[in-house]
């Protein structure tokens, strides 16, 4: 998304958010050996159907089977998981956004942020003197500016703080200067750099920096609603269902 993009670049061409290098994403495509694919003639000709005589029987679908093929009835319980003090009637938004995004994470994110600034400043030797330390208040209130990015989307961030009525949204301006923003994505950090491992050592993850992030909202997830009967899975996240206990 380039609103995104532009969120990780300043003016003077610094980088706001350290993010992923080339080298944390793996081996280039290029290098990787796919070995001799070979596609058939009837799929480069567009047929989808199978031949009528292929040798291998067990590759025609069937319905054909016997008595000791059972297939249970579905009886799970599907749907929302709420817990039992939680009023539906009376529920905002922001109440189901903290039941998979939980203030304990929020309260994490904004002590390793505070850090992270602390950690950096120490690292060059030179204080920030535009820096001043977020609130639990205020990182809810960047989150929240991010989340709403995704939904009205503009070329460029600095955008949403334009003066121009037709292009400057006034939410963004009551909430937080631009020069705010661009701070809080600099040093903004869920994870304590500090006790991040190096890059070669046996316990190197590279997903280090949004690990915690993920523990949380794979559980929140799971725990929050049960998926129905029928579901639609992307190949894409096979790998990670496999890994869920």
């Amino acid at each position: 998304m380039s609103t995104m993009e532009e969120n990780s670049e300043e003016s003077d061409g610094e980088s706001l958010v350290e993010g992923f290098g080339e080298s944390e994403v793996g081996d280039d495509i290029s290098d990787i050996d796919v070995g001799n694919i070979s596609v058939s003639d009837s799929v480069l000709a567009g047929d989808d159907e199978l031949s009528d005589d292929a040798d291998d029987g067990d590759l025609n679908w069937t319905d054909q089977f016997d008595d000791t093929f059972v297939v249970n009835d579905f009886r799970e319980e599907t749907g929302p998981q709420l817990p039992e003090d939680f009023d539906v009637n009376t529920a905002s938004p922001l109440d189901y956004f903290y039941m998979l995004f939980p203030m304990t994470l929020l309260v994490n994110i904004v002590d390793h942020t505070n850090n992270y600034a602390i950690w950096k400043m120490a690292q060059s030797g030179e204080n920030d003197p535009k820096w001043i330390a977020t609130t639990v208040e205020e990182m809810a209130a960047y989150i929240g500016l991010n989340i709403f990015m995704g939904i009205d989307s503009k070329p460029h961030y600095n955008m949403y703080w334009s003066t121009d009525e037709f292009i400057g949204n006034a939410g963004f301006k009551k909430t937080m200067t631009c020069n705010r923003y661009e701070k809080l994505t600099r040093y903004f950090h869920v994870a304590d750099r500090q006790s991040e491992p190096e890059r070669r050592s046996p316990n190197y993850d590279r997903l280090f920096k949004i690990r915690p992030i993920m523990n949380t909202v794979k559980e929140t997830f799971f725990k929050s609603y049960k998926p129905h009967r029928e579901m639609a899975i992307d190949e894409g996240m096979i790998k990670l269902l496999e890994e869920t206990p």
